[in-house]
């Protein structure tokens, strides 16, 4: 996966825990933005809820992937460092690895809010505590539902440029 991808696109799916509001936010720095959600999205927690509940189907693909799967992925929230504008910042992780029953992936794109980690670095995580979950099959992605969820908000010259930059396509 293209880092421009991540940044232009995925960085976007912070989750504001601060904000009550459904507006999203959008804050700009140089060319990099990112995009908040209330924490009573009610849409977005249900995504939450939803990859959270389902880990178990991630993982069995992870575990046996198909030759035809690709691009396997979690989003796991971190807290922001102190004064952000948000409390978390949720940041995908790949090269997803299960070592002595702890599990570990490499930050998939710059963090907006966080100084104490960047792309690249292997972090631990909490699989029961991610946000989202994602790989590709024959093209098509599989799960990723906070990325549908901005998906759907795009235009249809946006979706096309995303799907172009992504390298999958998104079942409508």
């Amino acid at each position: 996966m293209k880092k421009g991808f991540i940044i232009l696109f995925l960085l976007f799916l912070l989750f504001n825990m601060v904000g009550c509001t459904s507006k999203l936010h959008t804050e700009k720095r140089g060319n990099e933005s990112v995009t908040s959600v209330s924490a009573e999205d009610q849409a977005m927690n249900a995504i939450i809820e939803q990859a959270r509940g389902s880990v178990d189907e991630f993982l069995k693909e992870y575990n046996n992937p198909s030759s035809n799967c690709t691009g396997f992925a979690v989003k796991y929230p971190f807290d922001t460092d102190p004064g952000s504008e948000s409390t978390k910042e949720h940041i995908w992780l790949d090269k997803i690895e299960k070592k002595d029953g702890k599990y570990f992936g490499v930050v998939n794109n710059d963090p907006f809010y966080i100084k104490g980690i960047k792309y690249g670095d292997k972090v631990e995580f909490d699989i029961n505590k991610i946000s989202d979950w994602k790989y590709v099959k024959d093209g098509l992605l599989i799960g990723g539902k906070s990325i549908v969820y901005f998906y759907d908000r795009m235009s249809d010259k946006e979706k096309k440029e995303f799907e172009q930059e992504a390298g999958f396509k998104i079942k409508e």
